[in-house]
C-alpha cells in the first residue's frame, strides 16, 4: 500500500498544490470583491456624511445671515437716533447759550435797577432826616 501512494505522491501533490494556487487566487478575487463593496459603502457613507455637513452650513449660514441683517438694522436705526438726539442737543445747547446771555442782561439791569433803588433809598432818608 505504501508503494501504491508512493507512487502517487507526485500526482497528489500537484493536486494539493494546484488547488492551493487555484483557493488562493479564488480567495484574492473573494478578497478584492469584499474591499470594493467595503470602499463603495464607505465612499457611499461619507458623500452623505458630507451632504449632511454641508447642509447643516447652508442653514448656519442663513441664519447667520438673518441674525446679521437683524443686528445691522438695529446698528442703522441706533445710528439714526443718536443723529437725531445730536441735533436735539445741538438745539438744547443753543437755547440754553441765549437763555445764559438773557440772565446775564437780566441780572445786570437787576444790579442797576438795586444800585439805583439803594441810591434813591438813601436820598429818601437823607430828605426825611432834613423835614425833621
Amino acid at each position: 500500500m505504501l508503494e501504491f501512494v508512493s507512487q502517487y505522491i507526485p500526482i497528489i501533490s500537484t493536486f494539493f498544490g494546484a488547488g492551493g494556487v487555484i483557493m488562493y487566487f479564488l480567495e484574492n478575487k473573494k478578497h478584492k470583491e469584499l474591499l470594493r463593496k467595503t470602499t463603495a459603502q464607505t465612499n457611499q457613507e461619507e458623500n452623505a456624511a458630507v451632504k449632511t455637513m454641508q447642509q447643516a452650513y447652508n442653514e448656519f449660514v442663513i441664519d447667520q445671515k438673518a441674525l446679521y441683517d437683524q443686528v445691522k438694522g438695529e446698528v442703522l436705526e441706533l445710528k439714526r437716533d443718536l443723529k437725531s438726539y445730536k441735533e436735539s442737543l445741538s438745539k438744547e445747547k443753543s437755547i440754553n447759550s441765549s437763555l445764559t446771555a438773557k440772565i446775564n442782561e437780566l441780572n445786570t439791569s437787576y444790579n442797576r435797577l438795586e444800585a439805583s433803588y439803594n441810591k434813591l433809598q438813601k436820598q429818601f432818608e437823607n430828605y426825611r432826616k432834613l423835614r425833621k
